[in-house]
């Protein structure tokens, strides 16, 4: 896999999550939570047995803004499932 250089002033943050599916969970309110911000981009896709997650940002605060927002998703769909 080659990698393009970045332009001068271009430098992006990038974060990919692989997160396993459990077939008994419902994603959609993860997956309507694709975003383009000012600052950050999530795309999320839907595999067979995974989701992708993809976080661009111009600055680590914002990316790891991003990601924290993700994550507490993924923990409330988790906390959810237990309750069931």
């Amino acid at each position: 896999m080659e990698r393009e250089k970045p332009k001068a002033g271009s430098h992006k943050n990038h974060i990919r999550l692989v997160v396993p599916k459990d077939p008994k969970i419902n994603y959609k309110r993860l997956l309507n939570n694709q975003t383009n911000h000012e600052r950050s981009n999530t795309a999320i896709k839907e595999q067979k047995e995974t989701l992708i997650i993809e976080i661009t940002a111009k600055d680590l605060t914002a990316l790891r803004a991003s990601a924290n927002s993700i994550l507490r998703d993924l923990q409330v769909i988790e906390a959810t499932k237990a309750l069931k």
